[in-house]
């Protein structure tokens, strides 16, 4: 996937969009007019419907790019929580290839994510829609308005084939509930999230990709692995890449693996991520019977323990 691309989590004619509070299952029609405020990772709304925008203690608030201050009926999103800069629409087109990032918030790159997700989570809240007391994934589920689950509400998964992507965000995102085995692919946009089984289309060599998370959703990620069978994630890929704290959900999801295990590059230049894995007593020995195993940085201090 393209650096900046958005993955498009849909199943049919169903949508899937995670905000920090929600997840929002929006019919196609409901997402083309949602998609129209969305770039990349960003919410544009007009300046006097964002948060923050209407009292800024007389700053003058500019676009990071063009260094224009927007009117209020200018379509902008801000950079970060404490709204230093903002970026106008038709900028963030012309920059589509580029991260566009607040230069004073560059240590907070998941606080300004978690705020993008906020203004998301409001707008489609204002929107009407019904609530679900709890949600079973399947592939031929469709809806036809907007449905909103609540974050402390259950997802269930049950021998089901889905894109890595749209798993890794039902686990920091929501509480699940798995029986059964769980097969992942390597997301792909042209692509349903959920499949009844593997084919041609993804039954390729391809990696699949584990990132880092907040605290709240490495939590989260705790709980429900807590909860589910043994032995149970199977991954369809050639290798699988793990950065940061997604090493320790790598390794944590997949303790004590048996059968087939694609390579693994685990890559991490944080000593704390590595730490919690040292003094953990999970059983590593399954790592040490992959094909091709990739330690980069601070990752390389798991040896001892394979």
């Amino acid at each position: 996937m393209e650096t900046g691309m958005a993955e498009t989590l849909k199943l049919g004619n169903t949508f899937f969009m995670f905000t920090d509070r929600n997840l929002f299952l929006v019919p196609e029609r409901e997402y083309k007019l949602i998609r129209q405020l969305r770039e990349k990772e960003h919410t544009f709304l007009e300046r006097r419907c964002i948060p923050g925008m209407t009292d800024c203690g007389g700053r003058v608030i500019t676009c990071i790019v063009c260094i224009e201050e927007p009117s209020p009926e200018d379509t902008i999103s801000p950079l970060c929580r404490d709204v230093h800069y903002v970026i106008c629409k038709k900028c963030m087109e012309k920059e589509s290839k580029t991260a566009v990032e607040c230069p004073f918030c560059q240590e907070k790159k998941s606080d300004n994510k978690a705020f993008q997700e906020e203004i998301l989570d409001a707008v489609l809240s204002r929107m009407p829609h019904q609530t679900l007391p709890s949600l079973e994934i399947g592939p031929n589920m469709s809806v036809e308005t907007l449905m909103r689950l609540p974050r402390e509400n259950k997802v269930s998964l049950n021998n089901l084939c889905l894109s890595d992507a749209f798993f890794f965000k039902l686990l920091s995102k929501t509480v699940l509930e798995v029986t059964n085995s769980i097969t992942l692919f390597a997301h792909d946009n042209s692509l349903d999230c959920c499949l009844e089984e593997i084919d041609a289309r993804t039954n390729k060599p391809t990696s699949i990709h584990i990132g880092e998370y907040t605290g709240e959703e490495m939590k989260q990620i705790y709980e429900n692995i807590e909860t589910m069978p043994k032995n149970n994630i199977q991954a369809i890929a050639k290798e699988i890449h793990a950065v940061e704290n997604g090493i320790c959900v790598l390794l944590k999801l997949l303790d004590g693996a048996d059968g087939y295990i694609p390579d693994l590059l685990l890559e991490s230049p944080k000593e704390e991520c590595i730490k919690e894995i040292l003094g953990t007593e999970s059983n590593l020995s399954w790592v040490g019977k992959v094909k091709r195993l990739k330690l980069t940085g601070c990752a390389i201090q798991i040896l001892p323990k394979i």
